[in-house]
């Protein structure tokens, strides 16, 4: 896999310099406009290097782990690496009538490339039908690329909640102007489920979803006000459950779980505000008490605002309460603050920032964790 994915990252490199010639041989366009875009007749393909350099220093409270009766200790870390560096190819065939989509990273921590989203989809005016690999309509931060976040890394609340990327089914499409409904199948959350898996029983999970913006909001899909005219005040929001069956050899016992996410945002002048709120509660069949049914709730609030079209800046609040009937600690909440220099907005982006992690137990004690880091993000 590792040898496939350079063999095609080589491939990207090349491609700009196919001749005119060539192209009118092969009744090919080739060209580049926010990707490589490569176009016949028939088939159109657009591909995208993402490459994201990081540097990052963390400081860990030892002495709170110490008192906490954390035995492990993480200590201090200085680091350098590559966060994602990643290929995808997207596009349509047959007149648009299908497009697909294919993305895989190149850096993966058990080595080799990891694929991440692989899918089909035929297309049509009320409904889009998606099979394969992709996101779970399910909060508003997951569904956003990597490659347009404000922040440098998502909130670790959102991570926590999200499922992410699921083999499934999907269909969706528009209600009204500005208002999309989602409704899926996936393999669930039993163990040994997930990306890159196929399921290991007859427990399926559903998801269903609608978004709605309400003036000239934009893209769901971006974070920070990066539309051309900033100058009105729009509004966006959101709601999205799922429900499933699932079994976990773990905790002996099969359960049923209900998750609710729903999100808002507004945008005006160059501030982007934005939150998700999420609910999540299981029930399990074999565990007694008020453990058999815990309840997780959490929440992330955060406001971008852009200086100019090179500078902003961000800051950013997460919550995250589990149930005291399954956990010691009474919430974990988290900070972040970013600054940003766009030389060519999310498409190549400097990004800084620190974070602190705090995490509150129930008898008083408390870990306070700090990260210090800076990127140079790109999306080629």
């Amino acid at each position: 896999m590792r040898k496939l994915g350079l063999v095609a990252a080589a491939s990207l490199a090349v491609l700009p310099c196919i001749t005119d010639a060539n192209a009118a041989d092969t009744g090919a366009k080739v060209y580049y406009k926010e990707g490589t875009r490569i176009e016949t007749a028939d088939v159109d393909m657009k591909i995208n290097l993402q490459i994201q350099p990081r540097f990052t220093f963390s400081d860990a409270d030892e002495g709170g782990r110490r008192d906490a009766g954390i035995e492990d200790s993480v200590g201090d870390t200085t680091s350098f690496d590559l966060r994602r560096v990643r290929i995808e190819f997207s596009g349509n065939v047959l007149d648009k009538q299908f497009s697909y989509k294919i993305k895989t990273d190149l850096r993966s921590d058990a080595g080799g490339s990891d694929l991440k989203e692989a899918w089909l989809q035929w297309n049509s005016d009320a409904a889009n039908m998606r099979w394969g690999q992709f996101k779970v309509p399910f909060s508003r931060q997951e569904n956003v690329s990597s490659t347009s976040l404000y922040f440098i890394d998502r909130s670790a609340v959102s991570d926590f909640f999200s499922p992410s990327y699921q083999p499934g089914a999907m269909l969706h499409g528009p209600v009204a102007e500005g208002v999309n409904y989602y409704v899926g199948a996936y393999n669930g959350q039993s163990d040994g489920e997930g990306r890159n898996r196929p399921g290991v029983d007859n427990k399926l999970a559903v998801d269903a979803a609608l978004t709605a913006n309400f003036g000239d909001y934009g893209s769901r899909g971006i974070e920070g006000d990066m539309r051309a005219d900033t100058s009105s005040t729009a509004f966006t929001t959101g709601a999205a459950i799922i429900y499933g069956q699932a079994e976990s050899e773990t905790i002996g016992s099969d359960y049923d779980h209900f998750d609710l996410n729903v999100d808002a945002g507004m945008r005006s002048n160059g501030l982007d505000l934005q939150t998700d709120f999420f609910y999540s509660t299981a029930d399990f069949d074999e565990v007694a008490g008020d453990a058999g049914e815990p309840d997780l709730f959490g929440f992330y609030a955060q406001a971008t605002y852009n200086l100019n079209k090179e500078w902003g800046v961000g800051g950013r609040f997460g919550y995250f309460e589990p149930d005291e009937d399954i956990s010691d600690i009474d919430d974990q909440q988290e900070y972040n603050l970013v600054v940003n220099y766009f030389l060519n907005g999310h498409w190549l982006k400097l990004q800084t920032g620190v974070t602190f992690e705090v995490t509150n137990f129930a008898d008083g004690d408390d870990v306070s964790d700090f990260r210090f880091e800076t990127q140079l993000a790109g999306y080629l």
